[in-house]
C-alpha cells in the first residue's frame, strides 16, 4: 500500500508540474510572436521610425500608441528606445526612469539576441521582468524593442504553489530556470507542494504495523 501510494503522488506532483511548464512555455512562445510583430508589422513603431529618420517632431503621444500595441499582444511591459543613444523613446506601461537605465537596458538587448531573459529594475518582484528584445532600422535611424510579461504576473498561474527563488529546496521541482542577457542563470521558477506528499504513505505504513503488532498480541496474548 505504501509503495502504491507514493508512486501515486509522485506522478501527480509531475502532471503538475508538466502543466505549469507548458503554460510558462505558452506564455514564452505568446511573448516571441508579440516582440516579433512589433519589429516587422506595427504602425506605431513605422510612424515613429519614419519621424525620427525624417527628423520630424511629432504631435503623436506615443506613449498611448504603444500602450494600445501592447495590451493588443497580451504584454504587460514595453520599452522602445534609440538604438544608438540608449534614449527611452517611449514605453507602454506606465514607467518611471532612473539615471542611465535606458543605456543598460540597450545593452542588454544587444547582449540577448533571441533569447528571453529577466530584467530587474529594483528589489521587488513587480520591478522584474522576463523579456524579449529586437530591433529595426530604417532611414538611418534604429530602434530597440524590449516587450514582456512582469515577474509577478508568472505566479498569476498558482499564486500558491509557484514560487520564484534563488535556489530551489529539497521539495520544489524546477519549473523553469530564469537567466540575465549574457546566459547566466539568476533565479528559477519552483513548483513547492502544499505539503509533503510523502508524510501521508509513510503514517499509513506506522499505521498498518502497530495495527499487525496489536493483532500478533492479540492473538498470541490469548494462548
Amino acid at each position: 500500500v505504501w509503495l502504491a501510494v507514493s508512486q501515486w503522488s509522485t506522478g501527480a506532483t509531475s502532471s503538475e508540474v508538466e502543466m505549469a511548464r507548458a503554460q510558462l512555455q505558452e506564455l514564452d512562445a505568446q511573448r516571441r510572436a508579440a516582440v516579433t510583430r512589433l519589429c516587422r508589422d506595427d504602425l506605431a513603431v513605422d510612424t515613429l521610425l519614419d519621424d525620427r529618420s525624417r527628423g520630424v517632431r511629432s504631435e503623436l503621444d506615443y506613449d498611448r500608441l504603444f500602450r494600445g500595441s501592447m495590451e493588443a499582444a497580451g504584454l504587460q511591459a514595453l520599452w522602445i528606445l534609440d538604438s544608438l543613444s540608449g534614449e527611452i523613446i517611449a514605453t507602454g506601461h506606465p514607467h518611471r526612469v532612473l539615471g542611465n537605465e535606458g543605456a543598460q537596458l540597450t545593452r542588454q538587448a544587444r547582449s540577448a539576441g533571441d533569447r528571453t531573459y529577466l530584467v530587474s529594475l529594483g528589489e521587488q518582484e513587480h520591478q522584474e521582468f522576463l523579456v524579449r528584445s529586437c530591433s529595426i532600422a530604417r532611414g538611418g535611424t534604429r530602434l530597440t524593442v524590449i516587450a514582456g510579461h512582469r515577474l509577478s504576473g508568472l505566479r498569476s498561474l498558482d499564486p500558491e504553489q509557484l514560487v520564484i527563488t534563488d535556489e530551489p529546496g529539497k521539495r520544489d521541482e524546477v519549473v523553469t530556470e530564469l537567466i540575465d542577457a549574457e546566459g547566466a542563470p539568476l533565479r528559477f521558477v519552483v513548483w513547492r507542494p502544499r505539503l509533503d506528499r510523502r508524510g501521508p504513505p509513510l503514517l499509513l505504513w506506522v499505521a498498518c504495523v502497530a495495527f499487525l503488532a496489536l493483532g500478533l498480541a492479540l492473538i498470541f496474548g490469548g494462548y
